[in-house]
């Protein structure tokens, strides 16, 4: 992907996928999030692999990607997935 594509996608699901920092921890970036998920899905890294490249902890990797893959179906759906509207003959 492009950097402008990146920054597409970034700016559509950013709202959904952001998270508050806490007293406790500041939150892992839209940014971060998003590149996560796209190396996943690029390369089918496994999380193991993933946790040394990104310094996240694997269950934390594993929210992350399901968060953000949820959200980019969700936002591109309508745009990119053409179903075909069955009709009936009744």
């Amino acid at each position: 992907m492009s950097a402008v594509q990146v920054q597409f996608l970034i700016n559509l699901i950013g709202p959904q996928i952001v998270k508050q920092d806490t007293i406790m921890r500041s939150a892992i970036p839209v940014y971060e999030r998003v590149m996560v998920t796209l190396r996943f899905l690029a390369t089918g890294d496994s999380y193991s692999s993933l946790q040394y490249l990104f310094r996240i902890p694997v269950c934390t990797i594993g929210r992350i990607v399901k968060e953000v893959t949820v959200a980019i179906y969700e936002m591109l759906k309508e745009s990119y997935l053409k179903t075909v509207e069955s009709s009936t003959n009744n």
